[in-house]
């Protein structure tokens, strides 16, 4: 038998029955199975660690560019975790402007701008002025859906996450039951790591704003404000990244 690590395997012997065939397509299936279950493993983790740094990078953007946001935020996490804690997620809970950040932040830079390929099941008679046949391959635009103005009346290319605790958008999630916020998907398609991601964003976000009492951004010379420009992948990542020193906290 040849290297056992190829898929072509050659096995000498007769056609006989003393097992010579069986443990042929035993060590193939083996090959097969390990093969599948490593690429599947890599998808797994690719997918879930590029997606969730980049909302947290995202997140941390708009809360370092905007002092409004940041001062709110941290006033939160103190009262709630104290000055000296560290937020868990037994916390989140109890911290609903952190909650609306990470909503808005998912709304404004959904990190997989374009969902899940679907397939129409039937004709579709004017979709926007179109007529969509059967068999058609959908690409549904989280990133457009997020900014429309028809869905988003309070200035939706603005990151303002009080628009999350008022009574028309409090209730919204990020599970797939309001189409008008769909960075994970909806249906039986949706991204199944909704309940691991969406807590791991807002502990991280949440400890990384509480555990120091200023973040200083470091701006390309001559800048103001931090470049929020992005670049469209299968990835939504921003285009610069992001440089801040971040200051002790001085407990008294």
């Amino acid at each position: 038998m040849r290297n056992p690590t190829n898929v072509n395997i050659s096995i000498y012997g007769h056609d006989d029955d003393n097992g010579t065939y069986r443990v042929f397509f035993i060590i193939r299936l083996k090959i097969h199975f390990k093969n599948l279950v490593s690429s599947h493993l890599q998808e797994i983790v690719g997918a879930g660690v590029e997606t969730t740094s980049a909302a947290i990078d995202w997140g941390m953007c708009e809360v370092l560019s905007n002092e409004r946001i940041a001062r709110k935020l941290r006033d939160e996490l103190n009262e709630v975790v104290g000055r000296e804690g560290y937020v868990t997620e037994s916390h989140i809970p109890r911290l609903p402007y952190l909650r609306a950040i990470v909503k808005e932040t998912l709304r404004m830079h959904p990190t997989a701008p374009l969902l899940m390929p679907h397939m129409s099941l039937d004709v579709c008679q004017d979709v926007g002025g179109y007529l969509i046949p059967k068999g058609t391959r959908l690409f549904v635009n989280a990133w457009a859906i997020g900014r429309d103005p028809t869905a988003w009346k309070d200035d939706p290319d603005k990151f303002l996450p009080e628009r999350f605790l008022s009574d028309a958008c409090s209730s919204m999630d990020v599970k797939g039951h309001h189409f008008e916020l769909l960075p994970f998907g909806s249906g039986r398609r949706m991204c199944p790591s909704v309940n691991l991601a969406v807590p791991l964003v807002e502990v991280t976000i949440a400890n990384l704003v509480h555990a120091f009492d200023k973040w200083e951004l470091v701006l390309p010379r001559g800048k103001t404000t931090l470049d929020m420009s992005d670049e469209c992948g299968i990835i939504l990542r921003r285009v610069n990244p992001l440089i801040a020193i971040p200051r002790k906290k001085v407990i008294i």
